[in-house]
């Protein structure tokens, strides 16, 4: 069939349902579906059908995403790519990538971000594993944490008292932390959500702040009643803990570490530096859990290395291998000095060889180049090269992205 790609609109939104039960084999709840129609922008949906039956979609959001040194770069935010069962191994969702990509360029965004259902899908269209995450699972009582003596008191605020204060730190924070995005109104209404469906059996969510008249920190979480006998053993999901003061962090995890009748937490989405493990008088008692967070296509490589700093100066020449975006394929060559970076392309050699996922996944400091290439994704063309590239791309923090879209 011919792969071509069309705007949806919101009267696509039944057929739309369709292809994303079929292929994801999750419901789509009214409430969920309102919110995610309302966050599109639906110029930057793709669909593809076969007669008039909607068979293939994507969309992108238009994000701010933070790269190191804190500067807020555009970025595509790829969501909703979905195929029909029937239609797989016939191009479609690579005719849609092809497009969508173009279109990211042409538009002047350097970057692109998902999240993957599937970790072995989108390495073939560029995208770089960028973040990961950790999540936890905590069973027992009389969980010791440390935190200051002079740490900021802890209080539960009521939903809309406690909404101004969560996007305030998330703001302050998100604009320090490599990886993580600005969220718009709508995209806030989809993570305050509370219907239902999303309690699974557990409490509305609960807003904790640490500090007294100027919020430094904030936890959402839920809780659940249960007895084993006659003993209680409550469980507590933690949906996301943040904060600009690590002493009013602190203080958070030992309320919620010291939630009466509660012998099981489970915990989502924790940076790979978190400060939690070292916290606890036992960590062996935390069940730790790695997993791939965002993976991040680079589509402008001038662009995407102008944007970010750089911990070390010096200078590199990187060969970038590109076959679905041909138009970054060639040698840059980044010369970084006071940690700004000009880039400029290039013809002789290179010092390093890489992909333009590998590039991805390097670029927000996740992982180091000296590691890609033990792993054989980067080839040291010159002496001295892998050692200089390690320097140059370390982060103050490993990169998070906490918020799925």
């Amino acid at each position: 069939m011919d792969i071509e790609t069309h705007p949806l609109t919101r009267d696509d939104l039944p057929a739309i349902e369709r292809v994303l039960g079929a292929a994801f084999g999750e419901p789509w709840p009214p409430e969920e579906r309102e919110v995610d129609a309302a966050i599109l922008d639906w110029a930057r949906t793709y669909g593809v059908r076969d007669g008039t039956e909607l068979v293939g979609q994507a969309a992108d959001l238009p994000l701010q995403l933070t790269v190191p040194g804190g500067a807020q770069v555009p970025c595509a935010g790829v969501t909703w790519v979905s195929v029909l069962p029937t239609h797989r191994r016939r191009g479609i969702l690579t005719g849609m990538m092809r497009q969508q990509l173009a279109d990211i360029r042409d538009r002047g965004e350097p970057l692109a971000l998902l999240w993957a259902s599937e970790s072995v899908i989108y390495g073939r269209f560029g995208y770089g594993l960028a973040t990961q995450q950790a999540e936890y699972v905590l069973r027992g009582r009389d969980h010791r944490v440390a935190a200051p003596d002079d740490a900021p008191a802890v209080r539960l605020l009521a939903r809309d008292e406690a909404i101004p204060e969560l996007k305030r730190i998330f703001d302050e924070v998100r604009r320090q932390r490599a990886g993580m995005i600005g969220l718009s109104p709508a995209m806030w209404e989809g993570v305050l959500l509370d219907t239902d469906a999303r309690r699974a059996g557990h409490t509305a969510l609960f807003f904790a702040v640490a500090g007294e008249d100027h919020a430094a920190a904030f936890a959402l979480y839920r809780a659940k009643g249960n007895m084993e006998g006659q003993l209680a053993a409550n469980q507590v999901r933690v949906l996301l803990v943040m904060g600009t003061d690590p002493a009013a962090e602190a203080a958070l995890w030992r309320y919620l570490l010291g939630v009466d009748l509660t012998t099981e937490w489970t915990i989502r989405r924790r940076p790979l530096d978190d400060a939690l493990p070292w916290m606890l008088a036992d960590p062996r008692r935390l069940r730790r859990d790695v997993y791939d967070a965002t993976w991040l296509r680079i589509v402008d490589v001038a662009a995407a290395l102008r944007a970010r700093s750089y911990a070390a100066d010096g200078e590199l020449r990187l060969e970038v291998v590109d076959g679905f975006c041909p138009w970054n394929e060639g040698t840059y060559v980044l010369a970084v000095d006071q940690g700004r970076g000009e880039v400029e392309r290039a013809d002789g050699g290179a010092d390093l060889r890489l992909s333009a996922a590998d590039l991805g996944a390097l670029y927000l400091g996740g992982v180091r180049p000296g590691v890609l290439a033990a792993a054989g994704r980067v080839d040291e063309l010159r002496a001295g090269a892998l050692a200089r590239a390690d320097a140059m791309f370390t982060g103050d923090h490993a990169p998070w992205c906490p918020i799925v879209f």
